[in-house]
C-alpha cells in the first residue's frame, strides 16, 4: 500500500497520554483506508476533525481501524470540510 502524502505527520501516537477508556490505536490496527468510503470520515464513531469514539488521541479523517462501523445514510463530515 502506498502512503498518503503527510500520512505520517498525521498519524497520531497515543504514547504517554491518557486514553480515556479508549483503545490505543495499534489495538484496533489504526490505519491508512485504502477505500475511502470506509474512513475514519465516514465512520459512526468519528468525531470531527480529528477524534474518534473507539480510537484514544487523534486520528486522519483519511484512516481507518477494526473497529469501524459505517454511519447511517446521512451527509459525510468530509463534505462538511469542504464546503
Amino acid at each position: 500500500m502506498s502512503m498518503m502524502p503527510g500520512w505520517e505527520q498525521q498519524a497520531y501516537s497515543t504514547m504517554g497520554q491518557e486514553l480515556d477508556g479508549r483503545a490505543d490505536p495499534a489495538e484496533v490496527n489504526y490505519r491508512e483506508a485504502e477505500d475511502p468510503e470506509m474512513a475514519c470520515a465516514e465512520c459512526l464513531n468519528f468525531l470531527p476533525p480529528d477524534q474518534c469514539g473507539v480510537v484514544a488521541g487523534k486520528v486522519n479523517p483519511a484512516g481507518v481501524c477494526d473497529a469501524f462501523t459505517p454511519a447511517e445514510e446521512s451527509e459525510s463530515p468530509m463534505e462538511d470540510m469542504n464546503e
